[in-house]
């Protein structure tokens, strides 16, 4: 996935590209999904046969498209008041189909994120144990448990760590409950992590919760980015093994752009109190809203972006 944020860079502009990289790292943060890409300009966020979130690339904006289905209508509509007078126009106007109403959601900047990670949570309840507590993604780690059991891919992640860490591990000693595992007898490759006992003795959830984010401790599990990762590979390196071996460690990437939606979350709270003292509850959380367009149709035929590299069509 990180290596297909990367190449979206050449197709967004600054801000299109900023407001995408905050929805898909609340994503990253708070659910297991597939990503699928189609080679020009949608990207859906699926897992079992439903579908989270589809974004659809449009240069100088993004589109998201969320369906809601009766119960997801009826949660809206009990909180709709809440949200922005932005919002609250693309429901209203969006189409019921006989699987739901298809809400396309047209964002130039994040003046609107937070709501639309608020449709997002009412879509399929967000879990913050996706990450661990140092921010690494078990799901996506090759020594996970779970993994091995589907398909044992430890020996080329152990050739990785070995190129990109040094570390000398063989696949057979790879083997991982994960630093949240409940069991009285957890296997773990990282007994002595100081990141878990630090946050557990501070009573976090993660250390994205921690004010001295980042700190000592933190820096001693901190992950390669993808950028770092290609600097240090120079021509040798691969995006897609990356995005195999390595994404599920990249964990200052994650929770860097995790702080800044909690950031964001808290600025709209703050902001939504202050307009409900003044009389008017939606005083200052809808006035600096600006419309792409005013009305947005669902796109019959993908638009024609040049094909991305490295990816079929």
């Amino acid at each position: 996935m990180e290596s297909l944020m990367q190449s979206f860079k050449e197709y967004l502009n600054a801000e299109s590209y900023d407001v995408l990289e905050k929805i898909v790292g609340y994503i990253d943060t708070h659910y297991v999904m597939d990503v699928l890409f189609d080679g020009i300009d949608e990207v859906k966020f699926r897992r079992s046969g439903r579908t989270l979130l589809t974004i659809y690339l449009r240069g100088e904006s993004i589109v998201t498209l969320i369906i809601f289905g009766k119960d997801e209508r009826r949660q809206f509509e009990m909180v709709q008041e809440s949200f922005s007078e932005f919002i609250q126009k693309y429901y209203t106007n969006s189409r019921t189909y006989h699987d739901g109403k298809w809400m396309y959601i047209e964002l130039c900047d994040d003046s609107h994120l937070v709501d639309v990670l608020r449709l997002i949570q009412i879509k399929r309840k967000p879990n913050p144990k996706v990450i661990t507590m140092c921010g690494y993604r078990c799901d996506l780690c090759k020594a996970y448990y779970r993994n091995i059991r589907k398909d044992d891919q430890r020996a080329g992640l152990s050739l990785a760590w070995r190129q990109y860490y040094g570390l000398n591990i063989g696949p057979s000693d790879m083997y991982c409950d994960g630093c949240r595992s409940s069991k009285r007898n957890a296997e773990r490759i990282d007994h002595s992590c100081p990141v878990r006992r630090c946050v557990l003795d501070r009573g976090l959830g993660s250390c994205a919760d921690c004010l001295g984010y980042p700190c000592e401790v933190f820096v001693q599990r901190e992950g390669l980015c993808f950028a770092e990762a290609a600097e240090m590979q120079g021509e040798r390196f691969n995006g897609e093994e990356f995005d195999l071996f390595l994404r599920a460690f990249d964990n200052k990437t994650r929770l860097n752009r995790l702080r800044e939606t909690k950031r964001m979350q808290t600025s709209q709270v703050r902001q939504s109190i202050v307009a409900a003292d003044s009389g008017n509850p939606f005083r200052n959380v809808s006035s600096s809203y600006r419309e792409c367009s005013k009305n947005i149709s669902p796109p019959s035929e993908p638009r024609s972006l040049p094909i991305l590299p490295n990816r079929k069509a």
